[in-house]
């Protein structure tokens, strides 16, 4: 975590930078997940205004026997918001916890929200082309002729 004054009167900036590695499990050679949240706070006219920009790096290595090696990298982000917080009456006293209690579930929910596209884009798609091939490998392989006509009359 990082830490920076803001430009802007009584605020802050933090980043926040999560890395979670896989590695050999079954077929996958390693997949590494690389966010980065950055965190902009600002108090005016006693209320509290959050910014928060979440990115996200994913690579993903397989070795398949039938298909071989595969490498998939890709980013994504989402930005959040949350405007016009009401300080509580205990602000002056702790300040930091309050902060906290705000930027935590802001942070993880936009990296639920980013894990979810990643599923959706990434991992769904891979499959979903990966099984494709497969369809048409296996037709070729069994010498179909409907596939082979398909072909013919596309060209």
């Amino acid at each position: 975590m990082y830490l920076a004054e803001s430009q802007e009167d009584n605020g802050f900036q933090a980043a926040f930078l999560i890395k979670k590695e896989i590695e050999h499990e079954k077929h996958i050679e390693g997949t590494c997940w690389d966010s980065i949240h950055v965190v902009s706070i600002c108090v005016k006219e006693e209320k509290c205004y959050i910014d928060l920009t979440s990115t996200v790096f994913i690579t993903f290595d397989c070795n398949w026997k039938e298909l071989g090696k595969m490498s998939l990298a890709g980013s994504c982000a989402k930005v959040a918001k949350k405007h016009a917080i009401a300080l509580p009456s205990d602000y002056a006293k702790n300040p930091n916890g309050f902060y906290l209690s705000q930027i935590g579930p802001l942070i993880e929910e936009n990296e639920g929200r980013l894990r979810g596209t990643v599923n959706d884009h990434y991992i769904t798609k891979q499959r979903l082309i990966i099984n494709t091939s497969r369809i048409n490998e296996e037709y070729v392989a069994k010498g179909n002729t409907q596939l082979m006509e398909m072909n013919k009359a596309n060209k």
